[in-house]
């Protein structure tokens, strides 16, 4: 968040009913006190495995965590296969869970929050699977999901993640959003430019709706720019050794050359069926 996806072959990239075939970037390698994670294998490769099998091992394990992603009852599993481990559990003290597909605007969502509530209020978020949303729902508990439309969504999570491919991101962003479909009335939906421009009228929806008076976000410049510092300490503190430049979920010029290269390639003809269906589901999404 190494090489490009330019070029790959477009002969999964039929408007056939998604499946799942990518990896996320970023497997952890550490885990804080307390916290429970399994090893990526990708990290315990041979020095001399090729960047192509590495590749090709995280896209095998992002299928595997996809294919048991929408039952609550293996989030202990999945929550062992992220960065910070079983810290990500929703608990009796949660008071918020944060949720969305990846690059949707979910670490800006959780950070702003924490800024503007302090330090004593419980929120989650991160998983990126349907079981969480799922198991919040369950518990009635308040929850934000976050989406953002899928071109610029799936360029910035192909930047990040260039072991994954424009056929297999689109494919897991239809099926993400479809399987909560049916949960959409029990959630406050926030879209990316809401939360990242407007926090506080996002807060307000989650107040009116669950009967919380979490306070507002004061989203000023100097407010905003310690939300972004705290996303990069955390970054660099989660994901040791990897470039954090090229992962950490905030605007960054350095990138904006690989991501008009992955918004040229997901608008190539091929693609053209999974990225209408990507954007209908992003529709009904917010237009519920």
């Amino acid at each position: 968040m190494e090489s490009s996806s330019l070029g790959r072959s477009g002969a999964d990239a039929s408007g056939s009913p998604p499946t799942e075939s990518t990896a996320m970037p970023g497997s952890p390698t550490t885990e804080p006190a307390g916290s429970t994670t399994l090893t990526d294998p990708t990290t315990m490769a041979a020095p001399g495995m090729s960047l192509a099998v590495r590749q090709a091992c995280r896209r095998v394990l992002r299928q595997g965590k996809y294919l048991i992603g929408d039952n609550p009852i293996f989030l202990p599993v999945l929550l062992r296969a992220t960065p910070e481990g079983t810290s990500r559990a929703i608990t009796p003290s949660t008071q918020l869970v944060v949720e969305g597909f990846p690059r949707s605007g979910n670490t800006f969502a959780v950070f702003a929050f924490r800024n503007a509530q302090g330090p004593g209020v419980e929120v989650v978020g991160h998983v990126h699977h349907p079981s969480q949303v799922k198991l919040a729902v369950q518990r009635e508990l308040p929850t934000l999901l976050v989406i953002r439309r899928p071109l610029p969504c799936l360029a910035s999570y192909l930047v990040t993640a260039p072991h994954g491919r424009p056929a297999g991101v689109l494919k897991e962003y239809i099926r993400y959003h479809r399987v909560l479909l049916p949960y959409l009335d029990s959630v406050v939906v926030g879209e990316f430019d809401e939360v990242t421009k407007s926090f506080t009228d996002v807060i307000n929806k989650i107040n009116a709706r669950f009967g919380t008076d979490f306070g507002p976000f004061d989203q000023t410049q100097g407010n905003v720019d310690q939300v972004f510092k705290d996303i990069e300490a955390y970054h660099a503190e989660t994901h040791p050794g990897k470039e954090v430049e090229r992962i950490v979920p905030r605007p960054s010029h350095e990138r904006k050359n690989e991501n008009r290269m992955y918004l040229a390639e997901l608008q190539r003809p091929e693609y053209s069926g999974l990225l209408h269906q990507a954007e209908q589901m992003y529709e009904r999404c917010v237009n519920r």
